[in-house]
């Protein structure tokens, strides 16, 4: 009976582990703001600024690119500290305890396949026959969130990271995106055609309210070379905000590792632009699913949440991320 009853216990800690997680987020969301502004501190300047009254000149642009580019290997190598203290929480904790939660109710109450339509005597059948199928399935399901854990931490300190949110609605839309790991490119988007993010949770309500169902994706993404619509040629700025001018815009940045920021009315977004892959469905190493929000507290996805690295461009940045760490590392 005591055993029983420790189970038990160990049981419901564990399905509860990622709300207690989630509710330790406050100073972790602060140094985020601390690192999504130390990645590109001139926004401050060149973008809070209405862009149709400010217009940055290119032989200025052409004097601040050393600048910026000094900048962003400073940050790189002395922010990684703050960049894996972040990583163990977002990547490491919060990250595992929904994961491992999922798995664990997999167990428990085995929600995929045909049995999610099985009930009564059927379901409870089923659930015995399938059992050690199950615990076998539980225990590499264990393994390989650990081994995605450390794997996302490496990244995420290797690579300047921050915490982005991206509002949706959860049926069809946040529970795709975080079983598979694939985002849908829109075509016809603000400043171009691509993933949208909010470096805070206000912007990603405002979406995720207007398509009811309302959840929000939290994840860890990369943006790589930010730039502004104040930094922009007259002829791209013109297309802003025009359903026509997406994918224009999109182009402006064609290589793999860039990002659009523009201010809103009470927040930021970041656009990571994908103008051949407008209307299509892809899974970019930039993006890392942490866990879905859905009234307030991490939501249970049946399947569970994609395992990163799942393909050779994420395998490859893995490597390159392992030798950052191993050089840092050599040289403390």
């Amino acid at each position: 009976m005591e055993v029983l009853i420790a189970v038990l216990v160990v049981v419901a800690a564990i399905v509860w582990l990622p709300h207690v997680v989630w509710l330790l987020r406050y100073p972790f969301c602060a140094l985020n703001q601390l690192e999504w502004a130390a990645l590109a501190p001139a926004r401050f300047v060149l973008a809070a600024r209405r862009y149709e009254r400010f217009t940055l000149r290119p032989f200025v642009r052409y004097l601040l690119l050393p600048a910026r580019l000094c900048w962003a290997l400073l940050n790189w190598l002395f922010a990684a500290p703050a960049r894996f203290v972040s990583a163990v929480y977002w990547d490491g904790l919060l990250f595992s305890a929904g994961a491992v939660r999922d798995a664990l109710m997999q167990f428990m109450l085995p929600a995929r396949g045909a049995q999610r339509q099985r009930r009564g005597l059927t379901y409870l059948v089923n659930w015995f026959v399938g059992a050690p199928v199950r615990l076998v399935s539980l225990a590499k399901e264990l393994g390989l969130v650990l081994l995605s854990s450390a794997a996302r931490i490496v990244v995420s300190t290797a690579v300047p990271t921050i915490t982005a949110y991206h509002g949706t609605r959860f049926a069809g839309g946040a529970s795709d995106i975080g079983q598979q790991g694939r985002w849908l490119v829109g075509d016809r988007q603000y400043v171009g055609a691509g993933l949208y993010f909010a470096p805070t949770m206000n912007g990603a309500l405002h979406y995720a309210n207007q398509r009811g169902d309302d959840a929000i994706i939290v994840a860890r993404v990369s943006p790589g070379w930010i730039t502004w619509p104040s930094s922009w040629r007259d002829g791209l700025r013109a297309t802003l905000e025009r359903p026509s001018g997406g994918t224009e815009l999109a182009r402006y940045r064609p290589h793999p590792f860039s990002a659009f920021e523009h201010p809103r009315e009470r927040w930021w977004e970041m656009c990571l632009p994908y103008h051949r892959e407008a209307g299509t469905m892809i899974r970019p190493w930039r993006v890392r699913g942490v866990c879905v929000i859905r009234s307030g507290r991490p939501q249970r996805l049946w399947h569970g949440l994609a395992m990163w690295p799942s393909r050779a461009s994420e395998w490859a940045v893995l490597a390159a991320s392992i030798a950052f760490v191993v050089v840092v590392a050599a040289q403390v």
